[in-house]
């Protein structure tokens, strides 16, 4: 039987929640086996992606496609550090996805439909802008994506739900470090430049209280300082993964590239041509 959540008390307007624990998560964070192969695979996908053939490439055509690079050798090394510096992206990417999983596991209140709602009348609005910028309509992005009215509607209410969650967790975590932000903080935040002038910072904030947005410019900004801190108190370990599950991914990419170009198999075209 699913335990019921109480909603949250409201204190001078504010609901107020709260978690199970505040102490550091321990987090798994999955890590890629990264091989020669994976630098091939990329290699040839970027070959691709640039109109040429993979058994095709020399120093010649990288000289000519690339500006900077003066051969395979070059290009080859450029990948494997772009791979690696993916990798990590990805890896950071882990620890906010899972540190707000685990926070919003710690939830003790359920959030009110209301707010639910009003955060779900804020994604749709979001995206039907991003729609109209890309000359779709809401419906036709329905059909692009393949999903009927109904599956499109749980979705709305799924990704809203999710979100609601997650700001209350974290709104919990702001009152539980007792996080509190200045105006020229917040202004610095949002311009990613600390050293503004204060005719800039004034600026800013007027813009923001013109346009009714100080409020929550102000609580995304303590949600992501309190995100921030949790993230770096949390205990990490990592998961390799194994032989087994590399190779079903490199089968995958292989798979993706011969489809896409048509290119011979594996037994036909045995090597790539660098030269």
């Amino acid at each position: 039987m699913e335990l019921v959540k109480p909603l949250p008390l409201y204190l001078d307007g504010h609901a107020h929640y709260t978690l199970t624990s505040y102490g550091p998560a321990s987090i798994v964070l999955d890590r890629l086996q990264t091989s020669d192969e994976d630098v091939e695979l990329a290699l040839q996908a970027t070959v691709m992606r640039m109109g040429g053939h993979p058994g095709d490439v020399n120093d010649a055509w990288v000289r000519k496609t690339f500006s900077g690079l003066h051969g395979v050798d070059e290009l080859r090394t450029l990948i494997k550090r772009q791979i690696a510096d993916s990798d990590e992206q990805v890896l950071e990417e882990q620890k906010t996805e899972k540190c707000i999983v685990e926070l919003t596991k710690r939830l003790v209140q359920s959030v009110p439909q209301r707010d639910i709602s009003a955060i779900r009348e804020s994604l749709v609005g979001a995206l039907c802008l991003d729609l109209k910028e890309r000359n779709l309509t809401l419906d036709q992005f329905r059909i692009q994506s393949g999903m009927t009215e109904t599956e499109m509607q749980i979705m709305f209410d799924e990704e809203a739900r999710q979100a609601a969650e997650q700001e209350a967790a974290l709104d919990a975590l702001v009152d539980h470090y007792r996080l509190n932000i200045s105006d020229e903080e917040l202004a610095s935040l949002i311009a990613g430049d600390a050293n503004l002038s204060a005719s800039d910072i004034d600026g800013m904030l007027r813009e923001l209280k013109t346009n009714n947005q100080y409020n929550d410019a102000r609580s995304f900004a303590l949600r992501n300082l309190a995100l921030r801190m949790f993230m770096d108190e949390a205990r990490y370990t990592y998961r390799i993964e194994t032989k087994e599950e590399a190779e079903q991914r490199r089968a995958q990419m292989r798979r993706e590239l011969q489809i896409a170009a048509d290119i011979p198999t594996k037994k036909e075209y045995p090597h790539l041509k660098l030269v």
